[in-house]
């Protein structure tokens, strides 16, 4: 999983801190550092992170062996923190380890992941703080995980689909002589959402169809999913393997209506629909297996 902003903590006179978090398997690493505009002039020596995201912690947690490294009294909105568990960041308050200016770090905690802290809060000690070293600080911030992007490619429709004909990039198997591979995927059942499905249809073409191997490029893929009419059309399209689940042009080289397509029209045209099973310029799909059997 990708680096995530988890906290942001403002310092006075210094800037601000920001916490980042990468969910590994059965961990979590922490990241810890100073934003874009922090004063050069301002210290931190970075001792303990602390977290909150339970009911049954501790005023007075402390990391192990260092009493002194605790966030004791802390509060947020008003209400006493029951820290739930500490961890050293690689310097000793204080300064007894020779460290006095540790600016960032990164701490893995086993055995959480993201879902178990969201909404939870998360401390900093730090010592030898501001312009002259001499301060100390406990802060505390919110955990707000973010949201993942999608990287939905086809929509999710209000019924199940009926088809989807997948469109590659290779003209091995193509048999209509369009350019491309096509193969439909039919008689679904039980699926409104291609995405979901992708990755084990892939597998099975990959390790069942002599024309697709794992560097065939998937182009898209026109979807059937019931007569409804909406603003995408009929649920009769083509979208783009692309990361957006936004209805797309069709790509160069299709024939429709016996005309091939030399170029894409603008996105903010009207959408072309396929119609690959019901024109018949690209004579059908070029080949078609059930749903139940790529699925299993």
């Amino acid at each position: 999983m990708a680096e995530l902003l988890i906290s942001s903590i403002d310092v006075e006179g210094g800037g601000t801190l920001e916490v980042y978090a990468t969910e590994n398997e059965g961990s979590i690493t922490f990241h810890i550092k100073t934003a874009d505009g922090w004063n050069p002039d301002y210290n931190l020596d970075l001792n303990g992170l602390f977290l909150e995201y339970q009911e049954d912690g501790s005023i007075k947690l402390t990391v192990d062996g260092e009493k002194a490294n605790n966030l004791n009294g802390t509060t947020y909105e008003g209400e006493k923190i029951y820290w739930d568990l500490a961890e050293s960041t690689g310097s000793t308050v204080g300064g007894s380890d020779g460290i006095t200016s540790l600016m960032e770090c990164t701490v893995t905690v086993e055995g959480l992941t993201l879902a178990d802290i969201d909404g939870g809060l998360i401390g900093i000690r730090a010592t030898s703080t501001g312009t002259d070293g001499e301060g100390s600080l406990k802060l505390v911030g919110e955990i707000v995980v973010p949201e993942a992007e999608t990287t939905d490619s086809y929509p999710d429709f209000e019924k199940d689909i009926s088809h989807a004909t997948l469109v590659f990039n290779t003209t091995d198997g193509d048999t209509s002589g369009d350019g491309y591979y096509t193969v439909k995927i039919d008689e679904w059942t039980g699926s409104n959402d291609l995405d979901a499905e992708l990755d084990a249809i892939l597998a099975w073409l990959i390790e069942n169809d002599e024309n697709i191997t794992a560097e065939t490029e998937l182009l898209g893929a026109q979807l059937k999913g019931g007569n409804v009419g909406t603003a995408d059309g009929s649920y009769d399209d083509f979208w783009a393997n692309d990361g957006d689940d936004s209805v797309d042009v069709v790509v160069v080289g299709y024939k429709q209506n016996g005309s091939e397509i030399t170029e894409v029209t603008s996105t903010d045209a009207e959408p072309t629909n396929l119609d690959l099973e019901q024109n018949g310029t690209l004579n059908g799909s070029d080949v078609s297996y059930d749903y139940d059997v790529v699925i299993g």
